[in-house]
């Protein structure tokens, strides 16, 4: 089983607020935690980094979280969450690049949960 201290998480959000958040409480869970601003800055980090699961936006400017799912999976087995304060929007829909979906606001423990659930399932 992979632990925490040997996980690398990389975090996909275009609000800095919400992005240093995370970054920090994933931190100081001990994982080992890499963060874009975008899609495209991600992508470049997904092709330089060894990264266990991705935590991303799904609103964001030049690339969506769908997309960037999307893309990431097109070349990497590597588990997405996205977060999203649209859930609505995905209606009963299922999109194969997405492992887990979670709802904004949310509890920082419930991002924590998801990718040990996503870990577990890998």
């Amino acid at each position: 089983m992979i632990t925490a201290q040997k996980t690398s998480v990389l975090v996909v959000d275009d609000d800095t607020i919400l992005r240093e958040l995370l970054v920090k409480v994933l931190t100081i869970k001990g994982y080992t935690v890499l963060d874009a601003d975008n899609g495209s800055k991600a992508l470049d980090i997904l092709d330089r980094e060894d990264v266990d699961i991705v935590v991303t936006d799904l609103q964001m400017p030049k690339m969506d979280g769908i997309e960037l799912c999307q893309r990431i999976k097109d070349h990497k087995i590597v588990p997405v969450i996205l977060c999203t304060a649209h859930r609505e929007e995905f209606g009963d829909r299922k999109y194969p690049c997405i492992d887990k979906l979670i709802s904004k606001p949310f509890r920082l423990e419930h991002v924590v949960e998801a990718i040990e659930d996503c870990l577990a399932m890998h």
